[in-house]
């Protein structure tokens, strides 16, 4: 176990596997999007989260959480006598195109030669632990929408926790 002042890599991506469905590999870039900011934020204060941090990653990013994950995904889109399956299709969409927006955001500064690259470092920080803030609302968004599975909303919890605690 690392002491308390040494900095805990972050865990290896997972490997992308065929048989995942487009919401899961939605779900797995935006958590893999995730590594970035964390590692911009690396303050002394948050190394002691690092086992946590990581531990939570390798919950969310667990082969049986993301099985749940695709189960919550049906129950939560499917037609329902309020709502018709186009009405649910679409609110899906919605969510997987907000995922898809924030891991393409950390993706564009990071590819980019963006401003913020060049920021003093608190500043950098700042915008980094901005783009933390945006993750954990995405967080929030399917900790709202998955909510059909005690363990799904354990983790939703957990990774928005996280996030709140390494924005600051």
């Amino acid at each position: 176990m690392p002491d308390q002042y040494s900095s805990l890599p972050l865990p290896e991506e997972p490997t992308s596997l065929p048989e995942w469905l487009p919401e899961q590999r939605a779900w797995i870039n935006f958590t893999i999007s995730l590594r970035k900011p964390f590692t911009e934020i690396d303050d002394v204060d948050l190394l002691p989260f690092h086992t946590l941090r990581n531990s939570i990653i390798l919950f969310v990013e667990n082969p049986t959480f993301l099985q749940q994950f695709r189960q919550g995904w049906s129950e939560a889109f499917a037609p329902n006598p309020q709502y018709p399956q186009a009405r649910m299709n679409l609110l899906g969409d919605l969510f997987y195109q907000e995922l898809e927006a924030f891991t393409n955001s950390v993706k564009a500064q990071q590819e980019s030669e963006s401003p913020s690259n060049e920021l003093p470092p608190e500043e950098r920080k700042s915008f980094w632990r901005k783009i933390l803030g945006r993750g954990s609302t995405v967080v929030g968004s399917a900790k709202d929408l998955i909510d059909n599975n005690p363990e799904l909303k354990m983790g939703f919890t957990l990774l928005k926790e996280l996030l709140d605690i390494f924005k600051g």
